[in-house]
């Protein structure tokens, strides 16, 4: 990987983290924001092994994980509706779709699971 192609994915996951929960934030305003073609930040990427949505969904699927695992905080702890969009999924059957396939469990069993909050 050249310098120049380790720098754009070391701020282009920079990105991802910083705005990962936002539901606009996708691959074509990343590469909008680092001024490359989205072909191009796809090429950076194949070093990775992954495609720069791959990434950010994989993001967004351990954002939800985690909000999903943290015990609730007496009466203002939110449904699992509230933490896939606060993740940034903009679709809810989409989101109960990637995160059983990412993690073999749907939500609602990270939620009612004490022994899943512990990984």
């Amino acid at each position: 990987m050249s310098s120049s192609s380790a720098l754009c994915v070391g701020v282009a996951l920079a990105l991802i983290d910083r705005h990962c929960a936002d539901p606009g934030f996708g691959p074509s305003e990343l590469a909008r924001r680092l001024n490359v073609s989205e072909r191009m930040l796809q090429r950076h990427f194949q070093t990775l092994g992954e495609t720069p949505g791959h990434r950010l969904l994989g993001r967004r699927l351990e954002l939800a994980r985690a909000r999903l695992g943290a015990p609730q905080q007496g009466q203002g702890g939110q449904g699992i509706a509230g933490i896939a969009f606060d993740a940034g999924f903009n679709d809810l059957s989409y989101f109960y779709r990637e995160f059983r396939k990412k993690y073999g469990i749907t939500p609602g069993a990270v939620v009612r699971s004490p022994v899943e909050r512990c990984h």
